[in-house]
């Protein structure tokens, strides 16, 4: 009997430890962890090493990354999957594009303004950024998405030639051009569709208003760029033994198709045209200095179904912080200090293990001699930040609405109809395409 009733006291003990634990632990507050997805269109390997390092340095969140894939079956893009999800109210928090972003990739109202964020971080201060490039990428004066790197497009032409102002029309192109008393090109290699192609970079954005829908093909200028595109050769004509160097140094060549995309650009060119007065008047009918922004790595954003907002800016912003930006090496960096450090780098000397100066940039013409540089000088270091602070658009090259345009700009290169009526027949067709885009 004494037995039993030991029996019990163990157990009735036991019992009354399991609840006093049950009731301490009560008082304990459980991690919550908060999941974020940032979907990619496209493979980005950047992305998903950037989330680790993010992740690691954050105890109560979880990024994970999701890669939209084209759909051979159905025919829809990463984009175009990525962004019905998104409609639909189950996609990703956070959106990365390619270099293959165009405005026509934010219509529809699938991103937020990220402007609030901004100006409610006081960690970040826009004004340290290219605000000029901030701004190009704005969708009806909203910053649906901001550019972690980006590069510059742009035509540049001896002053003697091409004049002083700092942007020009079509129609001035056009009167530039024809006013030449030599034989001269416009580049080496143009033809009529590559001439069209070459000039709807610059300038398609102007005929498209993404935000609206609104389309503008039916205008004199867009005409005025069909019927000048139509002078050149059909095919693409260029002879081996000619010198692209000499095109350009002996004034038979009128303008340089130029990628800025690190900051030796300005200084390769200056060798191209042995130091002559030059001036990067770019693209007709564009604003600032006729030059106009283009993607470089990747584009980010926060879509209209994200969970936690705060978490997804905090994330972008790890892209535009000082030691992110300080590490790009291609293309060029959105934060200025950044960008000015790489000047101040490529300015100095550097030197091999013989003594010889290190080249640090260098371009090929086939057949030529390269050109290269070891410094760039103050005087281009100073070209070239006037031409990234000026540029003001973004190149909007949708590729659907640009096959359409070129598959009717081809029809009127054959000869089959005016260039009106082919500027209404896109006018219709590219308003019945953007009108379902912006849906």
């Amino acid at each position: 009997m004494k037995r039993k009733n030991k029996i019990n006291v163990i157990f009735i003990a036991a019992i009354l430890l399991t609840i006093v634990y049950s009731l301490a632990g009560c008082g304990k507050e459980e991690t919550i962890i908060q999941k974020l997805t940032v979907g990619t269109v496209g493979e980005m390997p950047a992305i998903q090493k950037q989330a680790d390092k993010f992740n690691s340095a954050h105890d109560t969140v979880q990024i994970e990354v999701k890669e939209y894939k084209s759909d051979s079956v159905s025919g829809m893009s990463a984009e175009d999957i990525a962004k019905m999800e998104i409609i639909a109210g189950k996609g990703t928090d956070i959106l990365v594009y390619d270099n293959w972003y165009g405005q026509s990739s934010a219509a529809g109202g699938i991103l937020q303004d990220l402007t609030e964020y901004m100006e409610a971080d006081e960690g970040f201060c826009r004004d340290n950024y290219f605000t000029n490039i901030l701004d190009a990428y704005k969708l009806e004066n909203k910053q649906v998405v901001i550019p972690v790197t980006f590069r510059i497009k742009t035509y540049v032409g001896k002053s003697e030639l091409v004049g002083g102002e700092e942007n020009w029309t079509m129609e001035e192109l056009w009167e530039c051009f024809d006013k030449q008393k030599e034989e001269i090109v416009l580049y080496p290699g143009e033809f009529k569709q590559d001439v069209f192609g070459s000039l709807c970079i610059g300038s398609l954005g102007k005929y498209v208003d993404w935000g609206s829908g609104e389309c503008f093909f039916n205008t004199e200028s867009f005409e005025k760029m069909l019927e000048f595109s139509n002078q050149f050769p059909e095919k693409l004509i260029f002879d081996d033994e000619t010198s692209l160097q000499k095109l350009f140094r002996e004034n038979k060549a009128l303008l340089y198709p130029v990628n800025i995309a690190d900051v030796y650009e300005t200084a390769l060119i200056d060798c191209l045209f042995e130091n002559e007065p030059l001036n990067y008047i770019g693209y007709p009918s564009i604003a600032g200095n006729g030059s106009v922004v283009m993607n470089g790595s990747f584009i980010m954003g926060i879509t209209t179904n994200c969970n936690d907002e705060e978490t997804a800016w905090q994330f972008i912003k790890s892209f535009l912080t000082e030691e992110y930006q300080d590490g790009i090496t291609e293309n060029l960096p959105v934060l200025k200090s950044s960008v000015e450090k790489w000047i101040e780098e490529a300015k100095k000397k550097e030197y091999d293990e013989n003594g010889k100066e290190k080249i640090k940039a260098e371009t090929m013409f086939e057949g030529e001699d390269s050109l290269w540089v070891t410094v760039i000088t103050e005087e281009q270091a100073v070209k070239l930040t006037d031409v990234i602070e000026n540029a003001v658009t973004l190149s909007t090259m949708d590729e659907e609405l640009y096959d359409i345009v070129l598959e009717e700009a081809m029809t009127y290169f054959a000869g089959d109809r005016k260039a009106e009526e082919t500027a209404n027949i896109i006018q219709n067709r590219a308003r019945v395409y953007v009108g379902e885009r912006v849906k």
